[in-house]
């Protein structure tokens, strides 16, 4: 017996996203003040980094569909999880995304253990719709919910979750010496951008990413100017190459195979110093990890001022923000970057000053501790 109280953190999907990113850092940092383990519900990357973190988890295979209607699949789930819970008498649940709280609140309530839930998404339905009825519903038998930026918050509550409930914590990194900056000229050879300007973005190519936005703002860019360069690297979610096929038709379609590259799947530490920008195409992010995890490595991210975005930029200081989502406005500020290119060290130094002040993983990781240690009913103590 370690005396710590013991956390579950639960899990939903096997890949490697910012949510689960954020996730994997607050495990690794809390595991030195309570006693941690990790649930997940589908393997798959998640899985590997877990192992590679050396963090204990266990795997209970998810319905292939989270809804109730399906009765008798969800019965046998919640049998096998509440024997799990019983087994492993945890005195907190953390549960880092919606279909996580969907799996595990019946089963918390039940056995009277506590539950966070760690909000990542904004949710942009209607009052009335069956998503926001089920939230609504959800979110009573959650303690509290973690949001990880006011838009999401605010999101909540203009469907009807109680602000009681609601505490809003940004997500944090640690800035790390650049090990990786001898890669970039080896990259922008690779890719054929020596001597290009190259904005570049990372992600998963999903359809809500807005990559069909920026590749339209490359080919309204390359009437003007073709220096400029784009390099895309990512690749679709889960095996997921649908939205792939989509993007790259697009860039053809457009005439940008000389303009813009997808690079797939690379790790983003090697990649992001190849960029002399970093571009964030999407309509409404949440937060954007990625956006900060950019700004650490001191490059000027430019991107739309909406969804959580513009609580971590502030425009003409630590980055660019284009004003509405568009690719007319987003090639603007990708040329008004281009050509203050030769000036942009204050914002570079602002953005890493941005992240060390206030979105540091020590700040965060202190903000949630509190939050649980309030919860369990206990004075908290820093690690």
């Amino acid at each position: 017996m370690t005396g710590k109280k013991k956390i579950v953190f639960l899990e939903y999907f096997p890949s490697l996203g910012g949510g689960q990113s954020v996730l994997l850092r607050l495990i690794d940092k809390m595991r030195h003040k309570y006693d941690v383990s990790a649930l997940i519900f589908k393997k798959g990357h998640i899985e590997k980094e877990l192992n590679r973190l050396k963090i204990k988890y266990s795997y209970i295979p998810s319905p292939k569909t989270v809804k109730f209607r399906h009765f008798f699949p969800m019965l046998m789930f919640q049998r096998k999880l509440i024997t799990f819970l019983k087994t492993e008498k945890p005195n907190l649940i953390y549960a880092n995304n919606f279909f996580s709280v969907k799996l595990s609140a019946d089963a918390a309530c039940f056995l009277r253990i506590p539950l966070i839930w760690h909000k990542h998404i904004i949710i942009d339905k209607a009052k009335n719709s069956y998503l926001a009825r089920q939230i609504r519903h959800f979110s009573r038998l959650a303690n509290k919910i973690i949001c990880v930026s006011g838009a999401v918050k605010d999101s909540l509550s203009a469907i009807g979750v109680d602000e009681d409930r609601l505490i809003m914590v940004h997500n944090g990194m640690e800035i790390k010496p650049n090990r990786e900056k001898n890669h970039r000229n080896k990259i922008r050879k690779k890719h054929g951008f020596s001597s290009n300007f190259v904005a570049g973005t990372v992600g998963f190519l999903r359809g809500n990413k807005g990559f069909d936005i920026l590749i339209k703002a490359a080919a309204l860019i390359k009437e003007k100017n073709r220096n400029i360069k784009f390099l895309i690297t990512g690749s679709g979610e889960d095996n997921d190459t649908k939205t792939e096929y989509e993007l790259k038709k697009l860039a053809d379609d457009l005439d940008l195979r000389d303009t813009v590259v997808f690079a797939g799947y690379q790790d983003k530490d090697v990649y992001m110093p190849a960029f002399d920008a970093f571009v964030l195409p999407s309509p409404a992010e949440p937060f954007g990890l990625v956006t900060i995890e950019a700004m650490a490595k001191g490059l000027p991210v430019i991107a739309f001022n909406t969804g959580g975005t513009k609580e971590i930029i502030k425009n003409n200081y630590n980055g660019f923000l284009a004003d509405k989502v568009n690719e007319a406005l987003l090639a603007e500020k990708i040329m008004e970057v281009y050509k203050k290119r030769s000036k942009l060290a204050k914002i570079k130094r602002n953005a890493i000053k941005t992240v060390k002040e206030k979105f540091n993983l020590s700040k965060q990781t202190e903000k949630i501790g509190k939050i649980i240690d309030n919860t369990l009913g206990i004075s908290y103590k820093s690690a």
